[in-house]
């Protein structure tokens, strides 16, 4: 059995607009992060592996947006479009 690797931190985003950014982050920091693709659900999980590196670092460095976030967003677009005007 392989080891595990200890994430020190992770964080859920949909993969809406995301995607180059992702790839981005694996170019710049490779074995210091973890990124697991959950396609069906159109989500991924980015992950620190490392202790100075943190996934609030890599949400301000590359402008991403975490899944709760992007879901009040959505709604309040969602409500804003469906009220009269």
């Amino acid at each position: 059995m392989p080891p595990r690797r200890f994430l020190l931190a992770e964080q859920l985003f949909e993969i809406d607009f995301h995607t180059s950014k992702v790839r981005a982050i694996q170019m710049k920091y490779g074995p210091k992060v973890e990124v697991l693709w959950h396609h069906e659900d159109d989500w991924f999980t980015l992950a620190s592996l490392a202790h100075d590196l943190t996934v609030q670092d890599l949400i301000q460095e590359f402008g991403l947006v975490p899944l709760n976030e992007y879901r009040l967003r959505a709604k309040k677009a969602m409500r804003a479009r469906r009220s009269p005007q």
